[in-house]
């Protein structure tokens, strides 16, 4: 089928992530997976240009947690 052929120069934007569990996020939005590997385990994603508008997952609910605990900045020690 012609429409699975895919080319690496149509990749836009490059993520890398960690967990299993973002990279199938990103894979159900219409990401591509480039690779896997690293010393720790990376998955490496591409969005390609043919899907337009760069799409990203909405955060996880431990994502916006860990965003707001970085803003905390009087932490005692």
């Amino acid at each position: 089928m012609a429409s699975d052929i895919f080319n690496l120069h149509d990749v836009i934007s490059v993520k890398e992530v960690i967990r299993g569990d973002d990279a199938d996020r990103h894979l159900k939005l219409g990401w591509i997976l480039l690779g896997v590997g690293g010393t720790t385990l990376k998955y490496s994603l591409g969005w390609p240009k043919q899907n337009g508008e760069i799409c990203h997952p909405a955060k996880t609910i431990e994502e916006i947690e860990m965003e707001e605990f970085s803003k905390v900045t009087d932490i005692p020690y």
